[in-house]
């Protein structure tokens, strides 16, 4: 399943972007979205229903919004746009040796605003960070954790965005 990254949206262009991670299917993608009561949201003659009507994003579409009781409308061209995920290290080693020290996510910029979780095998919490800077050097308040594997989980929203293990090699 893919995941949403913050979407960009331009009041005056009426034009909305929202970015997918690469190899996310976007030939039925879900939309939510929120309007004032008694609003209407079409693509065409089809009525979107926040959270349950899937579209095709291969294209943009045009989303019309109509005011209640049919009265005054505005479009918005909505698209799609895949972008590069993270990438978590499998293992690194904080030996202080100025190699691998510190746990670096690439395209951390993706999840700046998630909550960062690192257990114990044991599922003890060992590090969490809001944001995550890339900091983690494989202490749990300051006391260097054991050679051995530890489970991450970043979340946006309280949604699990991606979890994984990572291993601490000394």
């Amino acid at each position: 399943q893919g995941q949403l990254v913050p979407s960009e949206i331009d009041f005056t262009n009426n034009t909305i972007v929202a970015k997918v991670l690469r190899g996310t299917d976007i030939t039925s993608l879900i939309s939510n979205f929120e309007v004032t009561e008694d609003a209407i949201v079409r693509i065409g003659p089809e009525i979107q229903e926040s959270g349950i009507t899937s579209n095709n994003f291969t294209e943009p579409l045009t989303y019309t919004v109509l005011g209640p009781e049919g009265i005054g409308s505005k479009d918005w061209l909505v698209s799609v746009e895949e972008i590069e995920g993270i990438f978590t290290p499998k293992y690194f080693s904080p030996n202080n040796d100025g190699i691998a020290d510190f746990w670096e996510v690439q395209n951390i910029q993706l999840v700046q605003s998630c909550k960062l979780e690192i257990f114990s095998r044991s599922g003890q919490l060992v590090f969490e960070a809001l944001p995550y800077e890339n900091n983690w050097d494989g202490t749990s308040n300051g006391t260097p954790l054991r050679e051995e594997d530890y489970y991450y989980i970043f979340s946006c929203d309280g949604a699990k965005v991606k979890a994984g293990g990572v291993r601490i090699i000394r």
